[in-house]
């Protein structure tokens, strides 16, 4: 909505997150032969990313900020899920700081696997670097009860309410990121607090007819391949036979009805 402005946009604008699946995607205990399968060593504070391994993604920015945070946390362990054309980069920035050690490199893991719900449940903490428009992972470990240390940009800042579910920080910074992440892995009550406010939203958001509702009610009605577009909720149906504002927005396709909309990051956005 913000970068809408800087565009000078100034119709009113309502940013509608996307959804995952909670039931999917929920807290748990560790699951013992996750942790042997991608040798995530037991007793740690485990510290998760989850997304590609491009140079975009900014993973320079955790892994010199790791001396810092094993000096005041020595129990912090980093399990980085993905790959990417960046990736042996990054190991190699790994080895030279010296913290290769404390780096789990699990991989590519399927969106359609099971295990992806079972490596969010061993974590602690999640953290995500980069500029992101609307980061699915992010929400995915929202979902799963997780605290997020989030990068100050982009769609991150909708998602990420300082000191209420996550902690931000600037951008490329890795002293201001491990600051972040040292203040939720020092005390378990804040981060526990913060992972059941960041799952509270989701709860609800991601319930299909919830959304609809809501979407209804503002007269918009996005439409993917999970909607129920073909049997939505009554106040939906009349909302739309009363002549309601909508539009049908499946991002990749730009499909767009009746009001302009904006995108960002896979993102759709109400502008009138």
């Amino acid at each position: 909505a913000l970068s809408l402005r800087h565009l000078g946009v100034e119709v009113p604008i309502r940013v509608v997150s996307n959804g995952v699946k909670v039931k999917r995607f929920s807290p748990g205990k560790a699951d013992p032969e996750v942790l042997r399968k991608y040798r995530i060593p037991k007793n740690k504070k485990v510290i998760l990313y989850v997304g590609r391994m491009d140079k975009d993604k900014s993973l320079e920015t955790i892994i010199e900020a790791i001396p810092t945070v094993i000096s005041r946390e020595k129990s912090a362990h980093f399990l980085f899920v993905g790959e990417g054309s960046s990736k042996d980069e990054y190991r190699e920035l790994a080895k030279r700081n010296k913290v290769d050690k404390h780096i789990t490199w699990a991989g590519y893991v399927s969106h359609e696997s099971r295990d992806l719900p079972k490596i969010y449940r061993v974590a602690d903490v999640f953290v995500m670097p980069s500029l992101e428009g609307q980061s699915i992972a992010t929400i995915e470990a929202m979902a799963s009860g997780l605290p997020v240390v989030a990068a100050d940009a982009g769609g991150l800042r909708e998602l990420v309410k300082n000191k209420e579910n996550g902690m931000r920080f600037k951008m490329g910074h890795s002293y201001a990121f491990a600051q972040a992440l040292l203040f939720l892995l020092k005390d378990e009550n804040i981060a526990e607090r913060f992972g059941a406010a960041g799952r509270r939203p989701h709860e609800v958001a991601t319930r299909l007819h919830e959304q609809f509702h809501e979407l209804a009610r503002i007269g918009l009605v996005v439409d993917d391949e999970d909607s129920l577009l073909h049997d939505p909720p009554v106040e939906l149906r009349r909302g739309l036979a009363a002549g309601r504002r909508r539009l049908v927005v499946p991002p990749d396709e730009r499909k767009v009805h009746d009001v302009p909309l904006a995108t960002l990051g896979g993102v759709g956005m109400l502008v009138g």
